[in-house]
């Protein structure tokens, strides 16, 4: 193979048949690569369909843009929306690296590229036909400055940004603090905060006020800051302003959406819970439940998939029939999930996005919410927006009203993000939000850390135990190795005896709190249930009995960082069914033996379940029929059988119950990915550390964790370092999107 530290400067001086043949060299050194398993065949495959293309049509492909596309694919799977291509010069090593041992058999990128320059390359870039810099014109590749995209993700980005920018602006009616609709805002505000403890809710108010004067609007915060609570009143005080336009004849068209199903069965409960209680009689303009909807549908469901199709049946030039448009857990919503939505909207309506800025991105490519709102917790309000807000809210704005350094668009985008403070749920004693604190500053607090090892925290335990010793239970393995008996306690039975007091002692509501729990909780309830139930029990009672169980096994869960390793979802989720099985908490047959619990993984609308609802195997009498349909004789035959109940998609109270051979996209949930966690919360939540740090085990991924648990965490780590390390290891993802 030629030296590369030559071939691409070369590749500047030849002819045509000169620099395909440079091509075919390039092309050689990423199926290199590829057999090293350093880049993926999807990434050597666009390269060759782009050096295929240059052939077939006749156009100029340089072997710098073959080169750039394979890295460019290579770090789309990393979330990545492109490559920013100084950084890539200033550090190649940390896009594509050879292990040591390999060095000999081919060079690395960063031998590669050592004898050019960022300079050159986006000159040879610039004379490709493989890559455009006019968005107008189509090309494999886009150039934006110096960042480099696969083409369709520098449109999602442009999309998006596009749609942002259009719906800035302060409406004209709310732009004066004297106008018609600002009052009506001003009065809807007053009744629907009346009984709130400004001191704690003022951000709320704020937030409610911010959002309602412009067509898009982000409400971010963390765990129990009231982000739902918020959006509820936020769109009475939208519908009493329209209604007080109209003479109270025209409402909005409102519509709630989350990302995956499991966040919005959460929301839509949330909601339900928000509505009873505002004050529709004290509102300005004539209102009623009916006005604020509460059931939530998925994003994809929304939109309309076409089956495994990146088009949707809504988009632009068939919009949603929408006035505003709220996403909940919008973290979630990747780049082209996003430019979708923006697609489907109508130029007028409202698009709001709530979450939690500091969360995980989402799993495919982009961190929209987190760009668009990394500057939030620095209220860069201008001092006309602050003044609007004290004479719409009544409050003191003085000390949130600072621009330093923000460009003008910037600015005006901070004008429609409001971020909420005063947590409910974690007051300044918690450990849990202590620790969420300390994760999302970036540092490691040893005082804080040497207290949570110490089981100082009132919530929080930190067991320090290596979990990869445990085998589970086999034919020839009967006897499960107790060579680490915390873990196994743990997970049977949440070790209260291991929290501070035992777990006793705290109030919730005035009233005392139950001390952490863990499997064998659920489990417990199901045998003694189920002991009571026979062939002639009613479904109302097994209804009952399913919504008790599923109830108990969602005050614990197991996390883990990753799918695969020791301590990946798949061996702990083993791990946890023979821990199970061998105290004889579970029993039967391996399959959907009873009590086992299962986590939807696509989303099948035919059943009415998505992806994230979480069932369990009950065993159940079940009447079946024999003879056919019309058979006179046909009789009706009591069966005990193992069926799978899911909660009411409706919060109805009703239970949802299928045969296990309707179900195929599911899979065993002890424990599951903290991914897959978003959008739910846990009475106690375990999550499990691996033993060394890897690109997916994050500042971000440990937050996330730590803030499912609700009332109780406990963290379990092979050794002290690996938290520490996770908490100075960010998520950096490349995007264009804020320039």
């Amino acid at each position: 193979m030629k030296d590369f530290q030559t071939l691409l400067l070369d590749a500047q001086s030849k002819d045509a048949s000169g620099q395909d043949a440079i091509s075919q060299q390039v092309l050689l050194l990423l199926d290199t690569w590829r057999s090293l398993d350093v880049i993926r065949p999807l990434d050597v495959a666009f390269a060759k369909a782009i050096y295929q293309m240059g052939k077939e049509g006749n156009l100029h492909i340089e072997p710098m843009s073959l080169l750039m596309s394979a890295v460019s694919s290579l770090y789309l799977s990393d979330g990545h929306v492109c490559i920013d291509l100084d950084k890539l010069f200033e550090k190649p090593h940390l896009f594509i690296q050879i292990p040591p041992v390999q060095r000999h058999e081919c060079p690395d990128l960063a031998t590669v590229l050592s004898n050019t320059s960022v300079q050159e390359c986006l000159e040879a870039l610039g004379r490709c036909d493989s890559v455009t810099q006019d968005a107008q014109i189509q090309a494999p590749l886009a150039l934006k400055g110096k960042r480099l995209y696969l083409s369709r993700f520098h449109h999602y980005e442009h999309v998006i940004a596009h749609g942002v920018k259009a719906r800035l602006p302060a409406l004209d009616e709310l732009a004066t603090a004297d106008s018609a609709a600002t009052m009506v805002l001003k009065a809807s505000l007053a009744s629907l905060f009346k009984n709130d403890d400004l001191t704690r809710s003022g951000s709320q108010m704020l937030a409610c006020a911010l959002a309602a004067r412009s067509r898009f609007a982000i409400i971010t915060g963390g765990p129990g800051t009231g982000k739902t609570t918020t959006v509820v009143k936020l769109l009475a005080a939208l519908q009493a302003i329209a209604g007080s336009e109209s003479g109270g004849r025209k409402k909005l068209r409102i519509a709630l959406a989350a990302p995956t199903g499991k966040a919005a069965a959460r929301l839509s409960q949330s909601i339900s819970d928000s509505i009873e209680i505002l004050p529709f009689a004290d509102m300005p303009s004539e209102l009623s439940a009916a006005d604020i909807p509460a059931s939530v549908s998925t994003l994809h469901r929304l939109l309309g998939t076409r089956g495994s199709s990146r088009s949707f049946k809504h988009h632009q030039g068939n919009p949603l029939a929408l006035d505003v448009l709220v996403i909940d857990e919008a973290s979630m919503v990747d780049v082209s999930l996003m430019a979708a939505v923006m697609q489907a909207l109508k130029p007028k309506a409202r698009l709001i996005l709530i979450g939690d800025k500091d969360q995980l991105a989402s799993v495919d490519a982009g961190a929209v919410l987190g760009q668009l709102a990394q500057h939030a917790h620095e209220y860069n309000y201008t001092n006309a927006t602050c003044d609007w807000l004290k004479a719409v809210t009544g409050l003191n704005t003085a000390s949130i009203g600072t621009q330093a350094g923000k460009d003008n668009d910037e600015l005006l985008l901070a004008q429609n993000i409001a971020m909420l403070k005063y947590s409910f749920r974690f007051d300044d004693s918690s450990g849990i939000g202590q620790l969420a604190k300390m994760v999302n500053q970036g540092r490691a607090n040893n005082n804080l850390l040497d207290n949570f090892k110490q089981t100082q925290l009132t919530d929080a335990l930190y067991l320090l135990t290596n979990i990869s010793t445990i085998q589970p239970s086999t034919k020839s393995n009967k006897h499960l190795s107790r060579s680490n008996t915390d873990f196994v306690k743990h997970i049977s039975t949440g070790s209260p005896e291991r929290f501070y007091q035992q777990g006793l002692g705290r109030k919730q509501a005035s009233e005392d709190m139950q001390p952490p729990v863990g499997y064998q909780a659920y489990l417990k309830v199901l045998a003694q249930a189920s002991q009571t139930l026979d062939a002639d029990a009613s479904n109302e009672q097994w209804d009952a009995l399913a919504t008790e169980v599923l109830q108990s096994f969602d005050r614990f869960q197991v996390l883990c960082a990753m799918r695969h390793g020791p301590y990946g979802v798949e061996a702990v989720n083993q791990q946890i069914e023979g821990v199970l099985f061998d105290a004889q908490a579970l029993r039967g047959a391996k399959g959907f033996y009873q009590g086992r619990p299962v986590l939807v993984t696509r989303n099948d609308y035919n059943l009415g379940l998505r992806n994230g609802d979480v069932g369990i195997v009950i065993n159940r009498w079940v009447s079946v029929f024999t003879g056919a349909d019309a058979d006179a004789s046909r009789t009706e035959q009591k069966v005990y059988v193992p069926r799978i109940a899911f909660p009411s998609d409706s919060y109805d109270g009703n239970i949802r119950w299928f045969s296990p051979s309707r179900l195929s996209a599911i899979e065993t949930v002890f424990a599951m990915t903290v991914h897959k966690s978003q959008g739910s919360e846990f009475e106690h939540a375990c999550f499990v550390l691996p033993d060394g740090i890897n690109p997916v085990v994050t500042k971000e991924l440990v937050y996330t964790a730590i803030t499912r648990a609700k009332y109780w965490l406990s963290v379990i780590s092979p050794n002290e370092s690996i938290l520490k390390r996770a908490i100075a290891n960010p998520i950096s993802r490349e995007s264009g999107l804020m320039l």
